[in-house]
């Protein structure tokens, strides 16, 4: 029993001793119930500085999360078979950079098929083009044929006119030698060879007629090939006009054989990097199944939530402080969304804040937006004027000739400066150290 009393005294003992210590009881300029030092004798010799109030800004700090702009799930779109997978989680990648790759041997069967389709109709219209000039040639040929037939017949028309004006000419005359004969005014012989004259002039107006009619023929003739060649050039026309057709079907073909074929290999859409790799090797692939999460390095913002009292503090465009802790660099970032909805549960809204491009920003990291909320008027001082005494923060500050310590309960940092929340009043001068 006696043991734990010593034990238990001991203890009381050491804690005393350690509260003492952590109030500055060992430490020279303790401080008195007065609030002031014990300083005689100590003359100012400082470099001082003249506190005045100013007016802050007092901010609203929301706790955010990093996230890029373009953040998304590569997922499969065709069937098959992961052959290659060349990523792993975290690592970055470039555009065009191939992440996966699947079986290609079907696509790759479907894309030589579409090209020798594609050929062949290239060749189908070659050949209906060689139909073309040749249906072009012949229709060329007839109408040259049509012309020729009409000048035979216009030559036809000339001579049957002449044939008959001169067929008209030997039967006049005949008839009238024939009256003479009968009188027995003409010879025999001049009646024979009128009646000669006048049969050979029947005769070569009846050739004449004659070849008016193979002359119609042969323009009817013509006039039907014209048709039927100009039938065959417009077969060929549309023959040209079919296999253009083919050739844009089997183009179309084509270009889904390589759509097709280019989902096999999985490629990075922009500079970035991989979150998360959700195939390995051999795994199964079908349309919609996550394949890689993708992050851009594009851009990034920070997601926060502030309270709904502060809904008309932040208005899209407004340019707020972003305090990332784990790189110790403050960044200036662009309101560009706040979202009209506050999450019953917490009471809060969202707010998206793009910050300026960094190789160093992670999504995920953990960040600080400050809202501001009021202005008011405070006291700062540099951060190298307050002076630790234990637990204790006191400044010191100019009394006349004399220097006295007066304690200070502290706020939050504004830039460079830290706020004095009591024991500071405006209009003292607070020593910066000894001038050398």
């Amino acid at each position: 029993m006696k043991k734990k009393l010593t034990v238990a005294v001991a203890s009381v003992g050491v804690l005393v001793v350690m509260i003492m210590y952590l109030t500055g009881v060992f430490t020279s300029g303790r401080i008195y119930p007065t609030g002031q030092l014990d300083v005689t004798g100590e003359p100012w010799r400082g470099i001082g500085l003249t506190i005045s109030p100013e007016e802050i800004t007092d901010t609203y700090l929301g706790v955010g999360t990093v996230r890029s702009t373009t953040q998304s799930i590569i997922s499969g779109q065709v069937n098959g078979n992961i052959v290659a997978v060349s990523v792993m989680d975290g690592d970055r990648v470039s555009k065009g950079q191939k992440l996966l790759k699947g079986d290609d041997r079907e696509a790759m069967t479907m894309l030589r098929e579409a090209e020798k389709g594609l050929e062949a109709s290239k060749i189908a219209k070659q050949q209906a083009g060689s139909l073309l000039l040749q249906a072009q040639a012949q229709y060329s040929q007839a109408i040259a044929g049509k012309r020729m037939a009409e000048q035979a017949m216009a030559q036809a028309e000339q001579s049957a006119v002449a044939a008959e004006e001169n067929a008209r000419r030997a039967k006049s005359e005949f008839l009238r030698v024939e009256e003479l004969f009968k009188k027995g005014s003409e010879s025999p012989q001049n009646y024979e060879a009128m009646k000669a004259t006048y049969v050979a002039a029947e005769a070569q107006a009846e050739q004449a007629r004659i070849a008016i009619k193979t002359a119609d023929a042969g323009i009817r003739q013509a006039e039907e090939s014209v048709k039927a060649s100009a039938e065959g050039v417009n077969q060929a026309s549309s023959g040209i006009e079919v296999a253009g057709l083919g050739i844009e079907r089997a183009e179309q073909v084509l270009e889904r054989a390589r759509i097709a074929f280019s989902y096999t290999e999985v490629v990075s859409p922009a500079d970035g990097f991989i979150g998360q790799t959700f195939v390995e090797t051999g795994d199964l692939v079908f349309p919609g199944k996550p394949l890689v999460e993708f992050y851009s390095r594009d851009g990034f913002e920070v997601v926060t939530y502030a309270r709904e009292a502060l809904f008309d503090k932040v208005r899209v465009g407004d340019r707020l402080e972003v305090r990332l802790e784990s790189l110790n660099k403050t960044v200036e970032g662009l309101v560009k969304e706040v979202v009209p909805s506050a999450d019953p549960v917490s009471r809060t809204f969202m707010v998206k804040v793009s910050i300026p491009k960094d190789d160093r920003f992670l999504p995920g990291m953990f960040a600080r937006v400050a809202i501001p909320v009021e202005k008011r008027m405070a006291i700062l001082i540099p951060p190298g004027a307050v002076k630790r005494v234990g637990m204790i923060e006191t400044v010191v500050v100019r009394d006349g000739d004399l220097c006295r310590v007066r304690y200070i309960r502290l706020g939050r940092m504004y830039g460079n400066r830290i706020e004095v929340i009591s024991g500071l009043h405006g209009g003292e001068v607070v020593s910066l150290g000894e001038a050398e």
